[in-house]
Parts: C-alpha cells; structure tokens; sequence
C-alpha cells in the first residue's frame, strides 16, 4: 500500500511503501496522528499587498482649507493631520502592513508640536515633495508670505517670529506673543548666538555687594537701586561675567526690602 505524506505547505512527491497493519484501529491511528502533526504545522497570517501611498502636507490653511484628505489636490494642512491620518486608517489593527508610506512636505517651515510616533506610523517615510510636485503648488502659494520656501522641508518645533520693525544701525526688533517659555532663536535654520556683551555699557547692571549669608552668596547679589524694579522679570536671565567665563541665571525673587535677588539655580 502507498500512503502519500501531507505537508503543511505542499503535497510532497515524495511516498513511502509501508505495511498494512493487521489490525484496522491501529492503521487510523496512525493516520490521525499524522494529520494531527501536519495541521499543527499550518500557520495561518495575513499580510496587505505590497503598495505605496503618498500624502501631501502644505501648511497654509488659509489655502487649502483644514479638511484635506491629504491627496495632491486636497492636501492636509500639516504634518500632525497626515499622523493622525495614518494612526486612524491602522489603529488597532492585527493586520500585518508592508505598505509603504510617504509624507511629501513642501520646501518651507513646518512648524510643530511634540510630535509622537507610534507603531501604526511604521513603513511612514517623511520626505521634501520633488520639483514635480513643488511646481504644481508653487502658483497657488506665491501671494502667501506666511512660510517662505526653502531649499528642502525644515520640522521645526520653535514659533515663527513676525512683524520686524527696524530701530535703526542695522537693529531689528519684535514681539513674541506667546506663553511658551524662548530662550533660542534661529535665522535661516541657524542658530543665533547670544550677545555675550551689551553694545551700550550703560546697560550694565551694577553690582552693589555679595548676600551677606556666605553659603547663599552664589544664589544671588545685593543690586543698585534702580535696576529691577520696574522689570518683568517672569523669562528674564541674569548673565554673570567671571573671570574668562559667564554663567546664566534665571530669578527666583526678588526682595526690594533690602534689594536682594536670588537665583533658581546656583
């Protein structure tokens, strides 16, 4: 008698003579043992095909309206809709993805909040849109001077800083109206320095004597009268010159009793 085995996968070509057992229960024994191994050898999984998807992120609302779906002629107005589209179309999915997912973002400023990346974001490729692309949006955003273009897409997660006035000698100034705490600026994705020196010495604050309690004397300083009073002190930092170096402090009081400040970090 020729018995055929089974695999988990595929018929094998492959038979094997065996004897006919004498006794009828032990032979369906035997065969049901096989089948028992060769079903537990079957695995069953799914996987989407293969494809790519492309989004578009254009950040001017003003536009493209908020409600895009994130198609070329309907683009989303920023990285964090794209996200949320992708997290929304895989959320608590079993399914197995090898799609592929490309975020094409337009040559300019994209600004952001904390961004999180979770597992249904994976296989999501963030990229500058190509000269293709770029060129098809470029007519419909030159009157908008809101993000300037850029050579390639910048995420960044600082704040925009409108509205220049120049106050003469090449100096500029302007306010940022904004609760969240700046201590950083960048120009043209550079980071600007600091002044390290006031360009007018009168703006100099004067030191007037050390705390007289030895162990708090690096906390902070007895200040000329004058100085601090009338100033909002909430992001304001203390630079410290020493020797060849400076140290930075921000304030944690100030006692106009007997014009101490003192610092929040030593």
């Amino acid at each position: 008698t020729k018995l055929f085995i089974i695999g988990g996968e595929k018929v094998r070509n492959t038979h094997y003579d065996i004897a006919m057992p004498t006794s009828m229960p032990s032979f369906m024994s035997l065969v049901c043992l096989i089948m028992v191994i060769n079903i537990n050898r079957i695995s069953f999984s799914y996987t989407i095909p293969s494809t790519l998807t492309q989004l578009y992120v254009i950040p001017f609302p003003s536009l493209f309206g908020v409600n895009g779906d994130g198609s070329r002629a309907h683009p989303f107005s920023s990285l964090q809709q794209a996200l949320d589209h992708i997290e929304l179309k895989y959320h608590r999915s079993t399914i197995m993805r090898t799609d592929m997912i490309t975020i094409n973002l337009y040559p300019t400023h994209h600004f952001v909040n904390t961004i999180y990346l979770r597992q249904a974001h994976s296989h999501t490729r963030l990229t500058t849109m190509n000269a293709e692309d770029t060129a098809f949006y470029k007519d419909l955003i030159v009157h908008d001077h809101t993000h300037r273009r850029l050579s390639t897409a910048s995420i960044s997660g600082g704040i925009p800083v409108t509205g220049w006035t120049s106050v003469g000698d090449n100096l500029y100034k302007a306010t940022v109206t904004t609760t969240t705490f700046i201590n950083q600026l960048f120009v043209d994705n550079r980071r600007i320095s600091r002044t390290r020196l006031p360009m007018n010495p009168s703006e100099y604050l004067q030191y007037a004597a050390p705390l007289q309690d030895p162990n708090q004397a690096r906390y902070g300083f007895q200040y000329a009268a004058g100085q601090f009073e009338s100033w909002p002190l909430d992001d304001a930092m203390v630079v410290v010159y020493h020797s060849w170096t400076t140290s930075h402090h921000y304030i944690d009081k100030l006692n106009l009793s007997n014009k101490t400040i003192l610092f929040t970090n030593p």
